[in-house]
């Protein structure tokens, strides 16, 4: 089984053609979801994005974590925390990610065995090709 993850901060789903959209605004996420499961609801324990991404990794909420802003110097994750890219590559699964979140913290980026940081060097990459080459590699097709 293989397990692609894709949230996208500030996108209504009503804007996606898996969603009904009539516009064809997303035919690489439209062919994805097509292709597995696709979640109809989902709702953030904490805004704003940090974190509600440091709660999705760790399954606790930000009263749990600490992490309760965006970009504050007193947020830290302990490295003892447990995070799910690196529960998963510990179980020999291949993780990969592509986002800028490692510029609000770097715990973003621990556990991915492939982490494309979008305003890095590789910035020059288009989205889809971005994730087109995430998909190649969890795939094992690079």
């Amino acid at each position: 089984m293989k397990t692609i993850m894709i949230s996208l901060d500030s996108l209504r789903a009503k804007r996606l053609g898996c969603y009904g959209y009539s516009k064809p605004t997303s035919p690489y996420l439209d062919h994805i979801a097509s292709e597995g499961v696709l979640f109809e609801n989902a709702f953030a324990s904490d805004i704003p994005t940090e974190a509600a991404h440091t709660s999705i990794f760790t399954g606790k909420v930000g009263l749990r974590t600490g992490i309760v802003s965006h970009g504050s110097q007193l947020n830290n994750l302990s490295k003892s925390t447990e995070w799910l890219p690196t529960m998963l590559r510990q179980a020999g699964i291949t993780t990969g990610a592509v986002d800028n979140l490692y510029q609000l913290q770097e715990w973003f980026a621990r556990g991915f065995r492939y982490y494309i940081n979008s305003v890095g060097n590789r910035r020059w990459i288009k989205g889809e090709r971005r994730l087109y080459l995430l998909f190649l590699a969890i795939t094992g097709k690079v």
